[in-house]
């Protein structure tokens, strides 16, 4: 009975002149071509942190992107969308952040998480009352998006927002 392993199936043994064995790694099969095309690589979902004091407009958001097959993460202010954020294995794509909010604003918000990863995208909503000032200055760092919203308008602004329109998985 003879063993062969798999190591031994795919090489060549031949002997030298002195009788010591040369081990060679066995001739390619001619039958083998590269692979032409990477159609079947899945993109990953983009991932996106909403960031919101009013829990009826955080809800709302996180859902309306959820449905549409975003990967979501949720904070109902700044300090918890740090933690998340600075979480290692958490790699976000898209910040929608109230540009207001008590403690720390949106736009604070936003420059610490984009000097941790510049390529972050942010979407900052605004509202009606807020001041100006605030308005201003998150229309400086980003592109704003008027609360009350649609789901319509929600899913333009954030596709805009990416660059891209999402794409779902094939399942």
């Amino acid at each position: 009975m003879q063993i062969m392993s798999a190591f031994l199936a795919r090489t060549k043994s031949t002997k030298r002149r002195d009788g010591r064995a040369v081990v060679q790694p066995a001739q390619r099969d001619k039958n083998v071509t590269a692979p032409t095309s990477i159609s079947n690589l899945q993109t990953r979902t983009p991932a996106v942190l909403v960031v919101d004091n009013d829990p009826l407009t955080l809800h709302l958001a996180a859902a309306i992107l959820h449905r549409a097959g975003y990967d979501i993460s949720r904070a109902n202010g700044g300090a918890e969308a740090l933690s998340i954020a600075y979480q290692p294995a958490v790699q976000l794509d898209l910040l929608v952040t109230a540009a207001a909010m008590p403690n720390m604003s949106g736009t604070y918000l936003a420059d610490l998480l984009l000097a941790r990863d510049p390529h972050l995208r942010v979407l900052f909503l605004t509202s009606p009352q807020e001041t100006k000032n605030t308005k201003t200055s998150a229309q400086q760092r980003g592109p704003t998006f008027q609360k009350p919203f649609t789901t319509d308008g929600l899913l333009e602004a954030v596709t805009m927002a990416l660059g891209t329109p999402l794409t779902r998985a094939a399942t």
